[in-house]
């Protein structure tokens, strides 16, 4: 098993850490859009290296984060920092965010 291969304990992990926040919306971000981030409002943060069968984001200007708030007024969770296919990863690897999104209830990306 690789990275981002298994993502049960990320999104045990995940559930825990949102405690009674309940995201309905993903949003990832590329590069240049960390400006989202100033209108989060009640927010947390953690890095991905802390979240079981993560890496950090290998790409400059990609902080490798997964931040919880609310964005006018919607409770969502947001990525900073996305992996590719062009750093070795496997389209499966690149979109487990997706999936760690879905698990953890989001219904719109």
């Amino acid at each position: 098993m690789t990275i981002l291969d298994d993502l049960s304990s990320s999104v045990t992990q995940v559930r825990n850490w949102l405690a009674d926040r309940k995201p309905t919306l993903a949003i990832v971000l590329g590069s240049g859009l960390a400006s989202v981030l100033d209108q989060l409002e009640n927010s947390i943060s953690i890095s991905y290296s802390d979240i079981s069968g993560f890496a950090s984001s290998g790409v400059v200007g990609h902080a490798g984060c997964l931040h919880s708030g609310r964005l006018f007024g919607r409770p969502v969770i947001v990525f900073q920092g996305r992996y590719h296919c062009y750093e070795g990863y496997s389209a499966w690897q690149v979109t487990a965010p997706v999936r760690l999104a879905a698990a953890v209830g989001c219904q719109k990306l």
